[in-house]
């Protein structure tokens, strides 16, 4: 848990640009869209998003998912009501028809990739054949899949886990509202903190079904914190200084980093004890962002094209 960090600004765009790239200016590419760029920039869904920022700097192509049904239909083009498996039995053509048209598919891409001399259409030849086996990873992740895909932060949970199961995704944004309660505080905080943490559990539950506790690292934040007084309908309004939660694998567990006074406002910390210090240092998303590309060894070419000027804190090994 680290707490006080001090993210500069009350502007919804420019906190959660700040906390989820580590630079608040605009253009720098979210945490996620680097491990995915760092891992694995070709696989199908590298860096899957349910919304928040997701800026990529064009290091890899976000995949924003609507609702997972979407890739039932997309691995099974030939059953009219697709459901996983079960819904092989709906199919517009019979299987050994379709079977025979997926080999002529395959063989007409061959003849063109013969007969093609020009670079550019050799290599658009081929990204359409990349595109095309990509059928079978997505046919690996529905089987992955709950029977009954949930809704809300349980259900992008459950396509994550299974993207990266069938390791065609390294990374995810996963998304929830509700947190900003300029009216009626208390109870429409304590609400969306219970979304919010029934959320992390079933990803938690979904990740060990999947035998992936440790390969996976989740990091919780938001834009920036509320105020600590209430204004004229109960609610609270932006405050600069916030906190994030880091759990899994690179993470070493049962430890808090950094405070806030009564008045809500970021203490220092020593930055090689990570303890309480008032000569010490205010915690940034710049700090968090730096320990965050050590431990995901987001390579020296990445980290100087996007440079973040904060010296390191071993914040999480």
């Amino acid at each position: 848990m680290i707490n006080g960090i001090d993210t500069e600004t009350n502007n919804h765009d420019a906190g959660s640009r700040y906390v989820w790239s580590g630079k608040i200016e605009a253009g720098y590419p979210s945490f996620g869209a680097l491990a995915a760029a760092a891992s694995a920039p070709t696989e199908p869904l590298a860096y899957i998003s349910n919304g928040g920022y997701d800026n990529t700097a064009a290091l890899v192509a976000p995949a924003r998912i609507g609702e997972g049904g979407v890739f039932q239909r997309l691995a099974y083009p030939n059953a009219s009501r697709p459901e996983g498996e079960a819904g092989k039995q709906y199919e517009y053509l019979d299987p050994g028809i379709y079977a025979e048209i997926e080999k002529a598919r395959a063989a007409r891409l061959q003849r063109l990739q013969g007969k093609s001399t020009l670079p550019l259409q050799r290599q658009q030849i081929q990204e359409l054949m990349l595109a095309r086996t990509g059928d079978n990873n997505l046919n690996r992740l529905v089987r992955l899949l709950p029977a009954r895909i949930s809704s809300g932060l349980a259900g992008q949970a459950e396509v994550a886990v299974a993207a990266f199961a069938s390791g065609i995704a390294v990374s995810a944004n996963m998304h929830l509202g509700g947190f900003d309660t300029h009216g009626n505080h208390d109870q429409n905080q304590t609400n969306a903190l219970t979304r919010l943490l029934e959320g992390i559990d079933h990803l938690w539950n979904e990740i060990g079904r999947n035998n992936l506790a440790d390969r996976v690292t989740v990091v919780v934040g938001s834009d920036f914190g509320r105020t600590p007084f209430y204004n004229a309908n109960n609610g609270k309004d932006h405050w600069n200084v916030t906190s994030m939660l880091a759990m899994g694998s690179g993470v070493r567990g049962n430890l808090v980093v950094g405070a806030t006074n009564d008045h809500v406002e970021a203490l220092k910390i020593h930055p090689q004890t990570l303890a309480l210090d008032p000569n010490g240092i205010k915690l940034t998303p710049q700090h968090i962002h730096v320990a965050l590309r050590s431990m995901a060894r987001v390579g020296t070419e990445l980290t100087n094209r996007f440079g973040i000027a904060e010296s390191a804190i071993n914040l999480f090994a």
